[in-house]
């Protein structure tokens, strides 16, 4: 369920900005801040005091950027919209955005914003969109578009939101895995029963001459590809060719759904050195359902397929994840700039009423940082 994040949240912590006497450090939610300091040099925002926390990728519209940048040394992206990014001043990091939801000017331009109580989203309110790559500027395969008719049961990967959203989701102790965060875009492929997409297959599906099975390729949202075999030609498509040319449609089970990283030159600015595109799956379905991490490992241990690297098993803690996120010490983060960050989950599947599914991100502090740094799901 990740998307647009601006609520009303509590300032946990105020400390001084390093190099600078007129700026100050702002955490919510774990992510710090820069502010300016009111004019006696007493810091703007106070330890617990309510505040409206703008996560780093949301898209901002005119009104508010004439609002938030009349004053500021730095410029918009456009007169237009302005995508939330993570900066560095006087070497002090800052990730995302605060104000004041009770300043008066803010309340002239929103005045549903004065109703907005602790926890509240406000994106609405603010009208702040979700930051996401235009399609025009992906690589040529991967602009790419639905089947005529998407299989009912080919599922879409769970959105996984960031940690730092909601920590307290898991438990300090419980079981959990970590796994190396690929810089690359999302696959599924998965083995799944015909499904008639018009009157003629229903027909034949009736009389039992419509076969039994069919495969299905996707991008993260899209489906591109739907067949009972793949013989001969099919097409140029970056999903449809990385399943295959690493013999995944071989190692489908029926109604096993695999969700994968593409990565490899020419899918994103990380290219882990490879020069052929490499696939490495992250979680496995099974009838609809996701399966332990352990029983997903051993579905893929006996069919040679290759997941994503086990950085980490054990009990979580917050300690952990941030050590995790920023660490650069495995084989795969040699090639590349920074760690692009961990995911995390229980060693058993389990929900949540705030989220869902169970499985969160951490983004290491390197990769908010990088610049031309492309981001194609």
């Amino acid at each position: 369920m990740s998307s647009v994040f601006a609520k009303v949240v509590e300032v946990k912590e105020v400390r001084n900005a390093e190099n600078s006497d007129n700026l100050s450090l702002i955490n919510c939610l774990g992510w710090w801040v820069i502010s300016s300091k009111n004019s006696d040099g007493s810091h703007r925002y106070k330890v617990g005091q309510p505040v409206i926390y703008i996560e780093v990728d949301s898209l901002l519209d005119r009104k508010f950027i004439e609002f938030f940048f009349k004053n500021s040394k730095i410029a918009p992206d456009s007169p237009e919209k302005h995508r939330v990014r993570s900066i560095r001043i006087r070497k002090n990091l800052s990730q995302g955005i605060i104000l004041d939801p009770q300043e008066q000017e803010l309340l002239n331009l929103y005045p549903k914003l004065k109703n907005a109580r602790l926890g509240d989203d406000v994106a609405d309110i603010l009208n702040i969109k979700k930051w996401e790559p235009p399609v025009s500027s992906l690589p040529r395969g991967m602009q790419v578009q639905n089947v005529v008719k998407r299989h009912p049961l080919f599922k879409e990967y769970t959105d996984i939101d960031n940690f730092r959203r909601y920590s307290d989701v898991l438990e300090n102790g419980e079981e959990i895995v970590a796994t190396l965060k690929l810089h690359g875009t999302s696959c599924r492929a998965a083995m799944l029963e015909r499904y008639p997409i018009n009157f003629l297959e229903k027909i034949l599906k009736f009389f039992k001459l419509l076969p039994k099975w069919e495969y299905a390729i996707g991008s993260r949202r899209v489906q591109v590809n739907r067949r009972k075999d793949f013989t001969g030609f099919y097409g140029e498509d970056v999903y449809t060719k990385a399943v295959l040319d690493a013999g995944l449609i071989d190692k489908l089970e029926p109604n096993v759904q695999l969700f994968m990283e593409i990565v490899g030159k020419g899918i994103q600015s990380f290219n882990y050195g490879f020069d052929k595109h490499r696939v490495f799956v992250y979680d496995v379905m099974k009838d609809g359902i996701y399966l332990d991490y352990d029983d997903a490992k051993k579905y893929c241990q006996e069919k040679e397929i290759e997941m994503v690297p086990e950085l980490y098993r054990g009990p979580y803690s917050e300690e952990v994840i941030h050590k995790l996120r920023n660490a650069n010490d495995h084989e795969l983060d040699k090639n590349v700039p920074c760690r692009e960050g961990v995911v995390f989950k229980p060693i058993k599947e389990r929900n949540s009423h705030q989220i869902g599914r169970v499985i969160l991100k951490a983004i290491s502090d390197e990769y908010y940082m990088q610049k031309d740094v492309t981001d194609f799901h």
